[in-house]
């Protein structure tokens, strides 16, 4: 993910990822429902906020070395309004993949 997001296009979002503790990521509380849950409604959006997760900062630098999608049928949907993957860092992972 951090290739997908190192190199915004000027003007894309960026993920509100907070620095790492303890080797764990977590997203700003107060920008995870504009970021990550924009369409649903605002109770669920504050349940998803509070049971977020932490997850570890090597997964940002995780990388794949044989992507499914080279080898198998597959399909993806780009989305226009994602606020933590810009969409044209989606198109060209899939290129790349």
């Amino acid at each position: 993910m951090q290739k997908l997001i190192t190199n915004p296009a000027p003007g894309a979002p960026l993920p509100p990822i907070l620095p790492a503790v303890d080797g764990f990521l977590l997203l700003d509380r107060t920008k995870f429902a504009a970021a990550f849950a924009g369409d649903v409604k605002p109770e669920r959006a504050a349940f998803l906020t509070s049971a977020q997760v932490p997850w570890g900062a090597d997964a940002m630098r995780g990388e794949v070395t044989f992507p499914a999608w080279g080898a198998k049928p597959n399909w993806y949907l780009v989305t226009q309004d994602d606020k933590m993957i810009p969409p044209d860092a989606k198109r060209s992972a899939l290129v790349l993949g």
